[in-house]
């Protein structure tokens, strides 16, 4: 038997292949990395890296994301940097038939190998594949990455868009970041944003692979489900590579698809020639007469999200072994983005805009995703934040992250993931808040060549709902962000003409598949989308909330006021900034630069790592308005904590009083009639169909809007905000508190799925903060079937009472709503008064709340919810209340360094002195039980008032 060994330098790596089969090889092993002045030398297992990741590995430099790093070590990323591997190939005849894959390299990069140019790129978002046959060497062979420095590069990038380069050439100045990336095609996030440093990285986010044989499978398998009368039925398009246009064989090669879980017994087959050029191949999918599909469904809808594993074969219609062979996970579902006019008696007011998920319309719940790296390095750490942020987001039951435009394409596993736990994905093409020039024509346009990529290798994941080709480009035109001058014609060559055009003919079947429905495509998010009525795609308000979506934010307005916000068809972004937990913040800082100040709010560091103008005066003007001025702490570090605890529940009952405005005004249109419920919305509003709040997570430690900081540690915002609003999360539906002018208004939101008992009351209880010992007051109670559920039902208004009435009868201003059937309870607490109107009213024995007990535990109730991550440790945690308390938010002391979750936080103890809640921790280093009852620090509404 013939044999190829392929060695890559150190640790070995070898390979025996069979002359006919295809082999992938990864280049991992032993590289070096080069700057021209000195070389180091690193491994590399299964991930890619970059020149910041390799330095911090080796002990160079400390952690980039510490300290003042984004500044201090931004002289990396303006050297040269080489990356240079040895790998050792035996067997001539395979020579001949050897392909070098490259994956995402970033961005301005030379191939050599044995010191031959074989390439050069400046796209990080596409796939090189080079065909090495006349270069590579029998035994050792010499690979370079070459790199360029990505600012200076992105800078003549722009000089050569002149005379009228697109706008703005640079960020803001207090983003601290880097000029001119709208001239670049890399994470636009990696100059500098508003939540994030500046690391123009240079190196490469995926391994480097050698190719063996002509043809192999692509990662691009497009799946094209079709809902009929009877089930589903379903058409694939395979991607098949080759090394090269040269043809040096006549054999025809097959390809076998299967589906699994029973749905088809046997492989179906279609076999091409070698002269065939095309690279998707197409074959419908005859699945067998008896089996049943069990379609996808998002989360927390009908059975939820369920997968098929799809097979894919290359083979030799001569017999052997396979080619080559992949696995995919796709599902059975059909997506409609509505937009039907919206009538009230024969006047129009816009158009709907929600989504229609196998024929039943949603209400979507939310969040927005930004990178969570900004490194290509970061190995199996980097893997593990990714799956508990997502696994977070379904805990907190966000239906729907939009993959925001100035990140990345994601890696698989991340598509894999979100399909598995049914979150849908809003995904926007990597362009955000600048103005970007198309190539003039003859010119090579990559930025089609990533769109046509990504869209083929994304198709398959059943999360992905809708594409749009960028995030706030419209709008920032139309608004004249960068000056009154706006090139109209240059949006639509770049978006309209380009982009959207390419993504659109990229998601439409090239054969006749009746039935299937593509996602839509959006020029922009926000925008009016169908609505839209300028030629060029720039309308004159992007921002309208009687169509499409909209982004708003306020920094100036009151957000626990109702009538701050507008009731939009869609709000795909909305937020307020919060300060990350004290363990997020003590592993921010550098002990090798400490100061004094760095806890202090508006210390050094802390000034640095905002972002955003006048950040902090915004927060603490927000903060003495309604809780009053802060109550110091006993230490620095414990008044940083109290100001985080009272940015995250300002920033959690926000996007309450938001989400909470927009679920019960899902069925009605403001028409102009006054009316207590709409006293303060515009007319035409209404029909609001989705939320996304901005932003889910976190890749430094700064004041940023996210609701999972960088140790992902959950704010309260993620306990509160999410899990008290996600209607998902309760079987039988939840209570809407509204207070609107001087009324209070209560809804009854109905559950997506049906309750198993449809006999729902829903009471309104006045609760008491001085003592334990009176009960609850009652102040309405209804009858047992005030809400029967339907499918798609609309939110009810149950009761209402006026402003004057209910302090009189509540003088607390503390509403408990109870909604119950024989098998379910859920309760909701609302203030009537802010807590600096309350502060006079606590007893002296409010605000203590202590740890009674701390005990291991290797099993928690079913009842409990599971932890974001896989858990090595768990512990049973009981208090005690003196007297009632509300917000009880629980953080672990910083310095033991633990990473763990808590089960519930930010809850009330308003009817029983004593509640128990479970603290589970990753990592096996034991920690004993008394350590970590001494390390909780608990904070309360009644604790941090420096007024009584």
């Amino acid at each position: 038997m013939s044999e190829l060994q392929v060695v890559t330098a150190l640790p070995l790596l070898l390979l025996l292949v069979q002359p006919g089969q295809n082999y992938s090889v990864p280049l991992s092993g032993r590289w070096t990395l080069s700057d021209g002045d000195g070389i180091v030398h690193f491994n590399l297992t299964s991930t890619g890296t970059d020149a910041y990741s390799v330095l911090q590995e080796i002990g160079i430099i400390s952690d980039p994301l510490s300290g003042y790093g984004d500044k201090e070590l931004r002289y990396i990323s303006y050297k040269n940097w080489t990356f240079s591997h040895y790998f050792r190939v035996e067997y001539p005849k395979v020579l001949k038939t050897t392909s070098l894959e490259l994956n995402e390299l970033d961005t301005f990069c030379c191939i050599y190998l044995n010191n031959r140019l074989l390439a050069c790129t400046e796209n990080s978002f596409i796939r090189t594949i080079l065909p090495i046959d006349s270069v590579l060497c029998r035994g050792w062979n010499f690979l370079q990455l070459v790199f360029k420095p990505t600012p200076l590069m992105a800078k003549e990038a722009y000089q050569k868009l002149s005379p009228n380069p697109p706008l703005p050439a640079c960020w803001p100045d207090i983003f601290r970041g880097e000029c001119y990336v709208n001239a670049v095609r890399t994470t636009q996030a990696a100059f500098g944003w508003d939540w994030g440093p500046a690391f123009p990285i240079q190196g490469f986010w995926k391994l480097p692979f050698l190719r063996f044989d002509e043809v192999w499978l692509g990662d691009g398998l497009r799946f094209f489900p079709v809902m009929i009368k009877r089930g589903w039925k379903a058409t694939v398009s395979v991607e098949v590579l080759r090394s090269s246009s040269i043809v040096r064989t006549d054999q025809c090669v097959c390809i076998y698809v299967k589906l699994g879980g029973g749905l088809m017994h046997e492989w179906t087959e279609r076999c091409i020639s070698p002269r065939h050029r095309e690279t998707n191949v197409w074959l419908e999918l005859p699945l067998a007469s008896n089996a049943t599909v069990r379609p996808w469904w998002p989360l927390g809808v009908q059975a939820g999200p369920h997968l098929y594993a799809l097979k894919v074969q290359l083979r030799n219609p001569l017999g052997g072994p396979p080619i080559d062979r992949k696995s995919f996970w796709v599902g059975f579902r059909e997506v409609k983005l509505i937009q039907d006019d919206v009538k009230v008696e024969e006047r129009g007011y816009g158009k709907t805009f929600f989504f229609r998920i196998n024929g039943e319309p949603l209400f979507v719940r939310g969040s927005n995703w930004i990178p969570a790296r900004l490194f290509a390095g970061g190995g199996t750490d980097a893997v593990v934040m990714e799956a508990h942020l997502l696994q977070s987001a379904a805990l907190g039951g966000v239906q729907m992250l939009r993959v925001w435009g100035g990140g990345r394409y994601e890696a698989r596993r991340f598509y894999d993931l979100a399909s598995r736990l049914g979150i849908m994905l809003w995904h926007d093409m990597m362009f955000a808040c600048a103005m970007y020039k198309k190539p003039p024509s003859g010119e090579v346009d990559s930025a089609e060549t990533e769109v046509r990529q990504q869209v083929r290798r994304l198709h398959h994941h059943p999360a992905i709902v809708v594409w749009a080709t960028n995030n706030e480009v419209e709008v920032a035109a139309a608004q004249h962000w960068y000056g009154p001058k706006i090139d109209k014609q240059e949006y639509r060559r770049r978006f309209l003409d380009s982009i959207a055009t390419i993504a659109m003919r990229s998601e439409i079947p090239t054969v006749q598949s009746p039935g299937y429905i593509p996602r839509r495509v959006l020029l922009s998010s926000p925008s009016n989308a169908e609505s839209s009525t300028d030629p060029y795609g720039i309308d004159l308000n992007p921002q309208d909330p009687l169509s499409g979506d909209v982004h708003f934010y306020s920094y100036y307005e009151d957000l626990w006021d109702e009538c701050t916000y507008p009731v939009t068809r869609f709000t795909s972004e909305y937020g307020i900034m919060s300060l990350p937990g004290p363990l997020a913040w003590l592993r921010s800082l550098d002990n090798s630069s400490s100061r004094p100040d760095d806890w202090m709010i508006r210390g050094q560091l802390m000034m640095h790592r905002l972002h955003k103008t006048d950040g902090i005066d915004i927060l603490q003007r927000f903060i003495r308005e309604k809780f009053g001025e802060p109550k110091v702490g006993q230490s620095k570090e414990e008044t940083y904590t109290i100001w985080t605890y009272l940015t995250q529940l300002y920033q959690a009952i926000a996007y309450k009083t938001h989400i909470n405005l927009l679920e019960r005004h899902q069925c009605t249109i403001f028409t102009g009639v006054p009316n207590d419920s709409w006293d303060c919305i515009s007319t035409g509003q209404g029909r609001s169909m989705g939320h996304l709040y901005w932003q889910l997570n976190d890749v430094w430690a700064a004041p940023t809007w996210s609701t999972i900081d960088v140790a992902g540690q959950w704010k309260i915002a993620h306990y509160l905000a999410i899990r008290g609003t996600a209607s998902i999360t309760h079987p039988i539906g939840r209570a809407v508190v509204s207070r609107v002018r001087n009324r209070v208004l209560v809804n009854w939101v109905p559950p997506i799925n049906p309750p198993t008992d449809n006999r729902i009351r829903l009471s309104v209880v006045c609760s008491s903060i001085l003592s334990f010992v009176p009960q609850p007051k009652v102040l309405f109670q209804s009858g047992d079937n005030f809400g029967p559920w339907k499918p798609n039902g609309c939110p009810l208004e149950v009761t209402n009472f006026t402003m004057k009435w209910l302090l009189s009868s509540c003088p607390s201003g503390v509403l408990t709503t109870v909604i119950e059937n024989a098998v379910e309870q859920t309760n909701d607490t609302v203030l009537l008064l802010t807590p600096k109107e309350m502060a006079h009213q606590w007893p002296a024995t409010a605000g203590s709340v202590s740890v009674t007990s701390v005990r291991r535990v290797n099993t928690t109730p079913p009842e409990i919810p599971s932890p974001p991550f896989r858990w090595d440790q768990a512990f049973e945690v009981k208090l005690r209340a003196k007297s009632p308390e509300i917000f009880v938010w629980l953080v672990i002391d910083p310095y033991i360094n633990l990473d763990g979750w808590f089960s519930n936080s930010a809850f009330n103890m308003l009817t029983c002195e004593e509640h128990s809640l479970y603290y589970y921790i990753k990592g096996r280093i034991p920690v004993f039980e008394k350590r970590l009852w001494k390390a909780i620090r608990i904070y309360t509404l009644a604790s941090i008032a420096s007024s009584r």
